[in-house]
């Protein structure tokens, strides 16, 4: 499914996230719906909040550009991360290390690369 075209208002997304300097870059695991995590694919330009810890609800939006078009539950990626509050939030989640994809619950985790 990777292969497969993106919706033209997802690909004017891609390509204003491709046109910045990504905020932050990070190994993202997207849990399989078995562990929680979405019951779908996210296209290449998804956006969600990131939260810090998982007890935690301290966090900030952010834009993921991936290689691919579509990243499936389960599998693990790397991602350009574009945060709304810029550096600012990416220093935070730089020295947390580890953060967490959040979809009125935890679908995924990341590590900064």
């Amino acid at each position: 499914m990777s292969d497969l075209p993106l919706p033209d208002i997802f690909m004017d997304r891609v390509h204003d996230l491709a046109g910045k300097t990504p905020d932050l870059i990070a190994e993202v695991r997207f849990f399989p719906s078995s562990e929680g995590g979405r019951n779908g694919p996210v296209l290449n330009g998804y956006g969600c909040p990131c939260i810090l810890h998982r007890e935690a609800r301290e966090g900030n939006d952010a834009r993921f550009l991936f290689e691919q078009n579509w990243v499936e539950p389960g599998e693990t990626v790397t991602a350009k991360l574009c945060f709304t509050f810029g550096l600012e939030a990416a220093n935070r989640f730089r020295q947390v290390g580890r953060f967490y994809l959040w979809e009125d619950k935890i679908v995924g985790e990341a590590a900064v690369i």
